[in-house]
């Protein structure tokens, strides 16, 4: 498989990440791995019992669309938006339920996906045919890669 299409494959835009980061490719590991860590606890249930707890979600989802759209995670962005604006749009707690469903489903699949980004050595550019990279901290990543999988609960949110 290709860097390209593993790129593709975990929902990653691969030009995206080349214009973002160049060939930094420890960087954009390294920020993958931070984000995937961060909102982990979003592809878990979550309590929306009030309407603090639902600004708190909203702004998570927020910062979630923002840092996925920044490393070229398309679907996790979208996803994220989408759950963002039925919290925004005081919808009904099914529509609510639904989106969280997705962007936790997201999570899961780019963790899943993601962990052959990082076990991997990768050229960064979009349209190569081989992977190959600088290697200098796989080991570190690699080893961080499983918090890459938010509780494998893909569709277990309320």
């Amino acid at each position: 498989m290709t860097s390209s299409s593993l790129f593709l494959a975990a929902g990653i835009d691969a030009g995206m990440v080349q214009r973002a980061f160049g060939n930094d490719v420890a960087l954009f590991k390294s920020l993958l791995v931070r984000m995937a860590r961060d909102f982990a606890d979003l592809a878990l249930p979550v309590s929306l019992d009030d309407q603090g707890s639902r600004d708190k979600l909203m702004a998570r989802v927020h910062q979630l669309k923002g840092s996925a759209g920044m490393l070229g995670a398309t679907r996790v962005s979208r996803f994220a938006g989408a759950a963002e604006s039925a919290l925004q749009q005081d919808r009904t707690l099914a529509v609510v339920e639904k989106s969280l469903q997705q962007l936790a489903s997201a999570l899961t699949a780019l963790g899943d996906d993601a962990v052959s980004l990082l076990e991997g050595e990768l050229d960064p550019t979009p349209d190569a045919t081989t992977a190959t990279g600088n290697g200098d901290d796989s080991g570190n990543l690699v080893a961080e890669s499983s918090e890459l999988r938010p509780g494998r609960c893909a569709g277990r949110v309320p």
